[in-house]
């Protein structure tokens, strides 16, 4: 969740360059899978669920964005500018892993607004060059603030 006021934002995939201008953004649910205890009870058991997030682009380039639809594992960056206290904080958004995209490709070349849903693997929020927030759901990995919060749970499986 955002405290201040997005100003802009960009879609850029890694390797192919800048896609779009994003009008909206709906970041990855970090969710934990829940499980029964052998009491019955529903207990958090601290692995990471799968992600979803929405984009709504506008102003894309359609070559590079039917590129980007062909790739197997793409690393989606959103790159975000809030203005904070009167301050810009500059926000990543990185996404990895194989995507499904569920856009019309007939409005990008038509220059409409497009809805893409990302399916990432992998997901890292960066702010102001620090990282936040990295959750990879095939190991799993979930840290916050520079702590894997799933670590000992991990560590107690494998």
């Amino acid at each position: 969740m955002k405290a201040g006021f997005s100003k802009y934002y960009n879609l850029f995939v890694e390797g192919v360059g800048f896609i779009g201008k994003v009008e909206d953004f709906k970041e990855p649910d970090v969710k934990s899978k829940k499980g029964e205890s052998p009491m019955g009870y529903k207990v958090d058991i601290g692995i990471p669920e799968a992600m979803e997030a929405e984009v709504t682009l506008h102003s894309i380039n359609k070559v590079l964005f039917d590129s980007m639809q062909k790739m197997d594992e793409a690393k989606i960056v959103i790159k975000e500018v809030v203005l904070e206290n009167g301050k810009n904080i500059t926000i990543n958004h990185t996404m990895t892993g194989p995507m499904e995209f569920e856009a019309d490709t007939t409005k990008v070349a038509e220059g409409k607004k497009v809805k893409v849903k990302l399916y990432p693997q992998r997901y890292t929020r960066e702010q102001d060059g620090e990282e936040v927030a990295f959750v990879d759901v095939t190991v799993p990995i979930f840290r916050l603030n520079g702590t894997d919060i799933v670590e000992e749970v991990r560590n107690a499986v494998s």
